[in-house]
């Protein structure tokens, strides 16, 4: 298979690959053993892919419609793995909803103002990067300062400073060299002064936290060693 079609409004025209540079591997290698579900989700113009096998938890993608990209999903316990899908609203004027067919029986669906799921914490996280350090292939950089704002109403969250020589090990495989906490609103600066060729910034925490913002200053260190 070509991985995830969509037919064009009216359908109007043949199925049309959706995202065929940006396709994760998963997608090239789903088990069909595996309960394969997926529903529109109008409310979040988003896609809600499921690979449930028949025990344990499965591989599921929340993908944006708008920006082409693909959000891996977890639901915490097994009995809570997605079996089915439908959108569905109850009369013509409420909003659609998503609904999930769960392994346990129960119906499910998205609430954005959840910070559980029937008492599993949700905790999520987002890293900001590849970032160059020294401007071009061949120079480091040093990280002076960093800091970040959140949202006025944001729960709290870790920042983590990542390194790595290379910009695939930023996400991969790379080094932990400085955290700590951002609260709500613009956070003190920091000055871990650590020297790489590339950096990342990660940043994790439960409830519901927004990031408006992050702030670094890098400058040039030599050439790469």
């Amino acid at each position: 298979g070509g991985g995830l079609f969509y037919y064009p409004p009216m359908a109007q025209g043949p199925p049309q690959a959706f995202s065929p540079d940006f396709l994760p591997d998963e997608f090239l290698e789903l088990d069909t053993t595996e309960t394969l579900s997926m529903a529109y989700d109008p409310e979040h113009d988003a896609v809600h892919i499921s690979s449930t096998p028949a025990s344990g938890t499965g591989t599921h993608w929340w993908v944006d419609w708008r920006t082409k990209t693909f959000w891996p999903v977890e639901y915490g316990a097994a009995t809570t793995q997605p079996t089915a899908m439908l959108t569905f609203s109850r009369t013509m004027s409420d909003t659609r909803k998503t609904i999930l067919g769960c392994r346990d029986g129960y119906l499910r669906w998205f609430d954005d103002t959840a910070t559980d799921d029937d008492g599993d914490a949700i905790t999520g996280y987002v890293v900001y990067g590849p970032l160059r350090g020294g401007g071009s292939p061949f120079t480091d950089g040093i990280v002076k300062e960093i800091t970040g704002t959140l949202d006025s109403s944001s729960a709290d969250v870790t920042w983590t400073l990542l390194s790595a020589t290379h910009g695939e090990d930023v996400v991969n495989n790379a080094k932990e060299r400085s955290s700590g906490t951002w609260t709500s609103g613009r956070n003190r600066t920091k000055y871990p002064r650590i020297r790489s060729g590339s950096f990342g910034v990660k940043v994790s925490g439960p409830g519901l936290w927004t990031v408006e913002s992050i702030g670094l200053v890098v400058d040039a260190a030599g050439r790469q060693r």
